[in-house]
């Protein structure tokens, strides 16, 4: 699908289109935001469950939820994939969240601003029964995190969070399940369902959910996809590069970006000025900071992951993490000399760096 719309232009980012099932009169199945503009994109959803016989599925451009700038939807090709109860991945699809999308600042929010991007899952084994763990990565965060301190320690002004977490036994039957609520809280589930579908709300600037709540989005991505043990989260951005894209975009659109772009000045510049790494570490202490800098041919100076300032947040945990240091624009990978890996706590520690895996 495209539209005319670009996600970097305000009052123009979006188009959204509407599912029904079984009639408009029905209960409206989703909506999906056409974050890519005029990009011809695949956008994977899920349906749900739906009985056998003859049903019908209807889209519709929604004028009243796209953006100002936005007036059609080219729809190119739908394809329906059933999965059925056989699948070894049903429990994944039976059990994936709908989630509705955040209206604290406005009620149009999710066409411009912290919109759903991707939804993955990951499959934890308790004995014979097994955790399904679904996560969300949202074009930005507009709150609790600065942009710099994202750079700095996450390495994206995404946010990614774990949203719903599920027990279940070899027979299917749910045993246990959880959201992650107001301040990262690990809160147990007590809301609605759409058949086995819990339905979640975002209700924090920062993108927490509840297991209360609606808004004028409602949002019901597929996840099939799967993280890889040994990377980060971001390795999904990594898988789809369109994130990153569509990451600074919105970081354009809501004027985030410095320029001209100055990497020793504590402002973000575009994505592109900078150094990506992924690491894995073993870290014990208390107030620790794990910090990068590189140096460029013979300069003098460093470029240092959190700009060589304390104010600015650094990786404090272990396990695989990124991180970004701010280069100069059309600096290139073969201009580096040199990578300094810096550790610091407010006490005794350590810090075992056991692998740089990705630089970029």
């Amino acid at each position: 699908m495209s539209s005319e719309t670009s996600w970097s232009i305000p009052d123009s980012e979006s188009a959204v289109l509407t599912i029904y099932i079984d009639s408009t009169g029905g209960s409206q199945n989703q909506d999906i935001v056409l974050f890519k503009g005029d990009e011809f994109f695949i956008y994977k959803v899920s349906l749900g469950r739906i009985d056998s016989g003859s049903h019908s599925i209807a889209v519709y451009f929604n004028g009243d939820k796209s953006t100002l700038g936005a007036h059609y939807i080219y729809l190119e090709k739908c394809y329906i994939i059933p999965v059925p109860l056989s699948d070894q991945n049903y429990d994944i699809y039976r059990f994936s969240p709908i989630l509705y999308g955040r209206n604290l600042i406005s009620d149009d929010e999710s066409n411009h601003t912290d919109t759903p991007l991707l939804l993955w899952h990951e499959v934890e084994y308790d004995g014979v029964n097994k955790w399904i763990v679904y996560s969300m990565i949202w074009s930005n965060e507009d709150g609790g995190t600065s942009s710099i301190d994202l750079m700095s320690r996450w390495g994206r002004t995404t946010d990614i969070e774990w949203i719903y977490r599920v027990k279940v036994d070899p027979g299917g039957n749910v045993l246990q399940e959880y959201f992650q609520g107001p301040g990262h809280s690990t809160s147990i589930f007590q809301g609605n369902r759409i058949n086995d579908h819990p339905v979640l709300k975002t209700v924090t600037i920062n993108n927490m959910v509840s297991d209360e709540g609606v808004s004028n989005y409602k949002f019901f991505l597929s996840p099939e996809r799967g993280k890889h043990e040994i990377h980060s989260r971001e390795i999904l951005m990594d898988e789809d590069p369109w994130t990153y894209e569509i990451m600074a975009l919105e970081m354009i659109a809501e004027g985030k970006y410095e320029s001209p772009a100055d990497p020793f000045s504590l402002a973000v510049s575009d994505a592109r000025n900078y150094l990506y790494l992924e690491f894995n570490t073993q870290m014990v202490g208390s107030g620790l900071r794990l910090t990068f800098a590189t140096k460029l041919g013979n300069e003098a100076y460093w470029y240092y992951s959190d700009h060589d300032n304390s104010s600015v947040a650094a990786v404090n945990a272990a396990g695989w993490r990124r991180s970004t240091l701010e280069l100069p624009p059309e600096t290139a990978l073969e201009d580096l000399d040199s990578l300094k890996i810096m550790g610091s706590a407010s006490g005794s520690f350590s810090i075992t760096f056991e692998e740089l895996s990705k630089v970029f």
